[in-house]
């Protein structure tokens, strides 16, 4: 990165990658928040629809199916969306590439089946088979690239939502019309993935061809290989745990487990929804380290706030959050909901969007690596958590995994490419304010008698003390919420 000022973006320029963002962040926020609460309503309602062995073993069949699927998601779009001089013969090879690697692992799929079925000890075959056409979302959504390239970033917030609400409509349907039970579920799922490729492909400001450039595709498979091997270490880091967990403590711990994980894993998949409207611009800044790093002080504010009210608010009222949302037989998922929120703070407070600063810059063998690392820590240390603890054991493993993770890798990263932790500074007063409003409102409940008035009391307490302590010590915040707002609106 150049600091001389002719390589510095202008202001105006700057103030209008802020106003495409800021004015994006309304329909993709608001996206999400419906495919998140409609997530919510889906396990109600297919719990009263479904049997456990037909969710079980739709969900086995499509994770599976997943698993391969990591290997057709070679990292094309990041590929064109980070190259500044861009051409529609580079981003004709990126698709042909992009479909001939779903074309490999489609054939996988169908040959690896029985295997499947074999290692899983169900009858998944048919399932497996079929669900392997899921594949091909990968290539089939890539003309959404155009629209993010362009920080157009209303249409494919329209089409991540399609497949979340097709296959919940579809999968009632089937059900209550013809009761086909665990292929209800599947087709629903293969559905919802057609429709949002229709939509892509229908208002794509561009089709891509079928293309092959041999410099291009030298290019696209050296920054993409790597991402892909990263990918493939977040499945194992993301889903990995599930397996053990089912492996080790069965199925009514994974569900435990899992139930626990779903209100920070909405949390988590709004602001990574955001963050990634964020890439585009970290890419426009590239050339100023200046700018790159204001930008990344701010995200890295925003990222702290959210994470250590909603985590911190989680670990105080997590008994409470599993009475209302799953009822009294849910309780042993309280304990590891506040395990998973100790995690939550964590990474949301030590420099969420540093992936931002890896991509723009190319540095995808050293992610690789590093996803090695916690592949490696997942298979051994979070094994034996895991086999010891169940589920809680689970819940510790993530904690301990942030831990050692951002002193190893996060923080050596930001100060490489940022030259300072400046961005501490912005993150520190919202990790205090957090954990001052828990412990206050932890001791209003313990004063007050169990009742509904008691924990209103408390969640009041809470939000007041955290935004007292909160303007007491960041006196900017004031200012750039107000500077953040004025650009949305305009």
């Amino acid at each position: 990165m150049r600091e001389d000022a002719s390589a510095m973006i202008d202001a105006e320029e700057r103030r209008d990658l802020a106003r495409k963002v800021l004015g994006a962040a309304p329909l993709r926020v608001g996206s999400l928040l419906v495919v998140r609460g409609l997530a919510a309503v889906r396990v109600v309602v297919f719990a009263r629809l479904f049997l456990p062995s037909e969710i079980g073993t739709a969900a086995l069949a499509l994770t599976c199916v997943g698993a391969l699927g990591v290997l057709a998601n070679f990292g094309f779009l990041p590929s064109v969306i980070r190259r500044r001089q861009g051409s529609p013969e580079f981003d004709d090879t990126a698709f042909t590439l992009s479909l001939i690697a779903a074309v490999l692992v489609f054939a996988a799929a169908l040959a690896g089946a029985p295997l499947i079925s074999r290692i899983m000890s169900a009858d998944l075959d048919a399932y497996i088979r079929f669900a392997a056409f899921l594949v091909f979302a990968v290539p089939l959504s890539f003309p959404r690239v155009f629209w993010e390239k362009q920080l157009d970033f209303n249409h494919p917030s329209v089409a991540r939502a399609i497949p979340e609400l097709a296959s919940f409509a579809g999968a009632v349907a089937l059900e209550l019309l013809f009761h086909l039970g665990v292929w209800s579920l599947v087709l629903a799922q293969a559905g919802g993935a057609l429709l949002a490729a229709l939509y892509v492909w229908w208002l794509a400001p561009r089709r891509p061809r079928l293309a092959l450039e041999r410099r291009d595709a030298r290019e696209l498979l050296g920054f993409g290989t790597p991402l892909m091997l990263q990918s493939a270490n977040g499945w194992v880091m993301a889903r990995g745990d599930n397996l053990l967990v089912a492996f080790f403590a069965g199925a009514t711990q994974l569900a435990y487990y899992n139930f626990a994980w779903q209100l920070p894993m909405t949390i988590s998949a709004l602001a990574a929804s955001v963050d990634s409207m964020l890439f585009p611009v970290f890419a426009r800044l590239n050339e100023s380290r200046t700018d790159v790093s204001r930008l990344f002080n701010l995200a890295s504010k925003m990222w702290a706030i959210c994470g250590s009210f909603f985590g911190f608010a989680m670990i105080v009222f997590a008994d409470a959050i599993v009475l209302v949302l799953y009822g009294p037989s849910w309780a042993p998922a309280v304990p590891i909901l506040r395990l998973m929120s100790v995690s939550f703070v964590i990474r949301f407070c030590s420099g969420y969007a540093y992936d931002n600063l890896v991509l723009v810059r190319g540095r995808t063998r050293y992610m690789m690596k590093w996803g090695f690392a916690n592949t490696l820590l997942v298979m051994t240390l979070g094994l034996y958590m895991i086999r010891e603890g169940g589920a809680i054991g689970g819940a510790w493993f993530w904690i301990l995994q942030a831990s050692l993770f951002t002193p190893l890798l996060r923080l050596p990263l930001i100060h490489q490419e940022l030259g300072s932790f400046e961005f501490v500074g912005h993150v520190w007063p919202a990790l205090v304010a957090g954990g001052l409003a828990a412990l206050c409102a932890h001791e209003v409940r313990l004063a007050l008698p169990a009742d509904a008035a008691a924990l209103a009391t408390s969640a009041l307490v809470y939000a007041t003390a955290y935004a007292g302590v909160l303007l007491l010590l960041d006196r900017r915040f004031v200012a750039d919420t107000r500077r953040l707002i004025a650009g949305a609106r305009s």
